[in-house]
């Protein structure tokens, strides 16, 4: 078996074939050249790895290339029978895709969705989601990895992804932005989120009465201490995917006092069938939906600014980015009329590229220019959990040009079949490839977007 060391610290990389087979270091300049000046290529800077070996007589070559051990299980039973090996892994991919099926008029939604299952699955790095199947495999807890998983009936995974954070969770709430680690991430609001989500999905009380409830009761009140501010609002400080480059210094936002709503909300219905005292709850989420309306909510916009300003002449930022708007639709918060209201805004004043194949549409993320990572952009997730905002409002006709070209960006990329972190003006993504939020949040559009299809069994017990 041939390896091939990584670099900064990265693990091996293996690979053997059932013919004789080299494996080395080529350049990734020379890719666009074709094979035969691949092969003959060799880097030790932008490097890709490079597998070649001789076409065998019987007509049959299988190749296999790991970051597992040689003495792993997978590995040894490649060597003693390769074509046994693959047939499984041919048998186990069509089960995965087998997990959501649809058969709708558009070929390319029925052709895009079997690479979104496969890609999903790729993230998955037992005991959690990753943050993406390639790059950026690290175990966080978030950003909105599991959704995915409960449309897709994957709720064992869910579950285990919960119950790993729920496991490192710091003693004063806290949840920890990395299984193994800590960064500045405060990624608890939407990793409650999915915890509470997957709930309304099955019904099934056992995971919250397994120390589930306990471990999201202590990240409310951490939340409450440490993320609420004077006015009874919470402050988006690196609380979502897009945060990256947005702060609002102190003030409170719509997304952090979205989720603490609807966190709270749920906990107090969870805590009366637990047999539990629910008021402590209600009365956080009555106090949160007071202060929204009273310090969010523009009448010129007819919904919910960005955040007010803590300090100064404490303003309201009356331009919010799509994040906000689909956050507080999502969560059931906006009424009907401020969720028209805040869509129109986004669809008028964000920019919107026309043009695209199959009459396709796409928009940018907020109007706030310069362009620049996370605050302004186009960025796959962000289009798509706006979609889910669309559909749960009524707005299919708007939705659908945006929907065919997100499925065109899968025919129009690096790697057809997937999808990344962001879409180039002329439709093609751009990595990183199967980024771990479009995938989930694709699939969650398909089943609770388009085909408007929702479990809500826990209103029935």
């Amino acid at each position: 078996m041939l390896k091939l060391s990584g670099d900064k610290g990265r693990p091996p990389v293996y690979a053997t074939a059932s013919a004789p087979l080299t494996f080395k270091a080529g350049d990734a300049e020379v890719v666009k050249e074709g094979p035969a000046a691949l092969v003959a290529s060799q880097s030790d800077a932008v490097a890709v790895g490079v597998l070649s070996a001789a076409w065998p007589k019987d007509g049959e070559l299988f190749f296999l290339l790991t970051a597992d051990p040689p003495d792993s299980e997978g590995v040894q039973a490649f060597a003693t029978d390769p074509a046994k090996v693959f047939a499984q892994a041919v048998q186990d991919n069509r089960a995965i895709v087998g997990t959501v099926q649809i058969d709708t008029p558009d070929p390319y939604l029925n052709a895009t969705l079997p690479g979104v299952l496969l890609g999903y699955n790729g993230t998955w790095n037992s005991p959690v989601f990753c943050h993406g199947a390639i790059s950026w495999h690290n175990q966080y807890a978030g950003w909105r990895v599991a959704y995915g998983g409960t449309v897709a009936g994957w709720h064992d995974r869910v579950q285990s992804h919960m119950k790993a954070f729920y496991r490192v969770q710091h003693e004063d709430g806290r949840f920890p932005s990395l299984l193994e680690n800590d960064e500045i991430y405060n990624m608890g609001e939407v990793l409650v989120d999915q915890a509470l989500y997957d709930w309304e999905w099955t019904g099934d009380l056992e995971p919250l009465r397994d120390g589930g409830f306990e471990a999201i009761a202590r990240h409310l009140t951490w939340g409450e201490k440490n993320m609420r501010t004077p006015n009874g609002l919470y402050e988006n400080f690196l609380n979502a995917w897009n945060t990256d480059y947005k702060w609002c210094n102190g003030g409170g936002g719509t997304i952090a006092s979205v989720y603490y709503w609807r966190a709270n909300k749920l906990m107090a219905d969870v805590a009366a069938r637990l047999g539990r005292d629910p008021s402590v709850f209600q009365e956080r989420a009555d106090e949160i939906a007071t202060a929204m309306k009273t310090y969010l909510r523009s009448e010129r916009l007819g919904g919910y600014g960005e955040f007010r300003d803590r300090f100064g002449h404490k303003l309201l930022h009356e331009s919010p980015d799509f994040s906000t708007i689909y956050t507080s639709i999502d969560a059931g918060f906006a009424t009907p009329f401020e969720s028209h209201c805040m869509l129109r805004f986004a669809l008028r004043r964000f920019g919107v590229v026309e043009g695209l194949p199959r009459d396709g549409k796409l928009v940018y993320s907020s109007e706030w220019l310069p362009n620049h990572y996370s605050t302004r952009g186009i960025y796959t997730a962000e289009i798509l959990h706006s979609l889910i905002a669309m559909y749960r409002t009524g707005q299919s006709e708007v939705a659908e040009p945006l929907r065919r070209a997100v499925d065109g960006s899968f025919f129009s990329g690096p790697g057809p079949g997937s999808t990344g972190l962001n879409i180039r003006p002329d439709g093609a993504y751009a990595p990183p490839t199967d980024f771990t939020d479009p995938l989930s949040l694709y699939l969650r559009n398909v089943v609770r977007g388009c085909l408007v299809y929702r479990w809500m069994l826990q209103t029935n017990g």
